[in-house]
């Protein structure tokens, strides 16, 4: 893990005579305004400059952007079927439990992406970052286990954190963008409103986490449209509303 060190002083050079010349005076930059500007930012030996950094930001970018095309296209199918009943048949047919799977998927991946930031890039987590870890670690064990078990009440279990962990990320993409002063709870060798990147003009971490919360979102909401009604028994395995024969009641 990296450190993050006091600027050096400078040492005096020896002269050829023995006598040793005084260093100059140590300067440090002046800080500069903002909210994040001023912070000792520590994340890692020429973190920026890293081409497997760059790559790999790149990739969880574009992750990201499917994300939000995942969580468009899952919504336009819960208005479809929540409007059709075959439209929800079809989709039931045609994914079965492929929304549980994905969104399984999506979890696991902005898990697997939040550690390989921290491990292997030495990028130290902000407050609001561990607070969307918060939100977001534990789906992935409700959302295996639930898959496991098929429980069908997985949907319900998963509410309170893909509403709050949306609103979270928000407020982090927000800080990130100077809408919000950054507030003093933020640990200055990792400031919440310094994001050691930002791909496209806009897509940093907290960016990443709101994509990833909104289609899980997204996917156990058409889940449990499609399957609202698979509980109830189909037409043939009920016995028909017949008058009771006068013989078997004597």
């Amino acid at each position: 893990m990296a450190q993050c060190a006091e600027p050096s002083l400078p040492v005096g050079d020896a002269s050829v005579n023995g006598a040793r010349t005084e260093p100059p005076p140590a300067t440090f930059p002046a800080p500069s305004k903002g909210a994040a500007a001023a912070k000792l930012v520590c994340r890692g030996p020429n973190l920026g400059d890293s081409m497997d950094f760059k790559t790999t930001n790149l990739f969880f970018s574009l992750l990201a952007l499917v994300a939000n095309g995942v969580t468009v296209a899952a919504l336009i199918a819960v208005v479809m079927a929540w409007r059709n009943g075959a439209v929800a048949d079809r989709l039931r047919f045609t994914l079965g439990i492929g929304p549980r799977v994905l969104a399984l998927a999506v979890a696991a991946t902005c898990m697997f992406g939040s550690l390989l930031y921290q491990l292997h890039f030495d990028r130290i987590p902000c407050v609001w970052c561990w607070y969307q870890r918060i939100a977001m670690y534990p789906l992935v064990a409700i959302l295996l286990v639930g898959l496991i078990l098929r429980d069908r009440l997985t949907g319900w279990y998963v509410i309170p954190f893909v509403v709050i962990g949306p609103l979270m990320s928000t407020y982090h993409w927000l800080l990130e963008r100077g809408v919000f002063p950054e507030v003093g709870s933020c640990d200055p060798t990792a400031p919440c409103a310094a994001p050691p990147f930002r791909e496209f003009g806009f897509i940093t971490l907290a960016y990443m986490a709101w994509s990833g919360f909104l289609a899980i979102g997204a996917l156990m909401l058409l889940d449990a449209v499609i399957h609202r009604g698979a509980s109830i028994p189909e037409s043939s395995d009920v016995e028909p509303d017949v008058a009771p024969d006068p013989e078997v009641l004597r």
